[in-house]
């Protein structure tokens, strides 16, 4: 059973309300695995070529350390596979869902907990949708975070759609939908 029907429309977890139709559902940028990935790999590759240098050129002569340096090593690839894993379901279980009577940012990773950002249109008109990158190398890539700010003083913060594939589509969706259906 997957968490996002083929249509889209059938989230888990997630009662929509009747007549309400879902827009858009994503997912944040893949890229967001690259760095936890480069890191993770440059420690793997660290951690084999010292116990391999350490075994080849018999650094370690006692055989007790030489068994020591082995466990700490692969505790050490233990870790950083579970860091690996823990990434990986991080990003894939984590939804940004337009519909059109709410914003809703679901992250369902049952080790981190549960996790849900709604907003409604009906109680926070959105007011502004503004996509901006977070560092040179994402808008030299072209990847942005959308925020959308609202004129209701109980939600002064911004709702955001943090790294999404195509931030484009979501500020044009969105600006269609939810600021010129407000009378803008």
């Amino acid at each position: 059973m997957s968490i996002i029907g083929s249509n889209g429309k059938n989230v888990q977890g997630i009662q929509f309300f009747p007549h309400e139709e879902v827009f858009y559902v994503q997912r944040e940028h893949v890229i967001v695995l690259l760095f936890p990935a480069v890191g993770i790999l440059l420690t793997a590759f660290l951690t084999i070529s010292f116990v391999l240098a350490a075994v080849r050129f018999q650094y370690i002569q006692d055989l007790f350390y030489l068994i020591l340096v082995l466990l700490l090593a692969l505790a050490l690839l233990c870790l950083l596979s579970t860091f690996a894993v823990y990434a990986f379901m991080r990003w894939f279980y984590q939804f940004y869902i337009i519909t059109s009577k709410r914003l809703i940012h679901i992250h369902y990773f049952r080790i981190g907990g549960f996790h849900l950002d709604e907003v409604f249109y009906l109680q926070t008109k959105p007011t502004e949708v503004e996509c901006h990158p977070r560092n040179f190398l994402l808008d030299f890539l072209g990847i942005e975070d959308v925020f959308v700010y609202f004129k209701n003083l109980e939600r002064t913060v911004p709702f955001t759609f943090n790294m999404p594939p195509d931030s484009g589509k979501i500020e044009k969706l969105l600006e269609e939908r939810l600021l010129e259906g407000n009378g803008k």
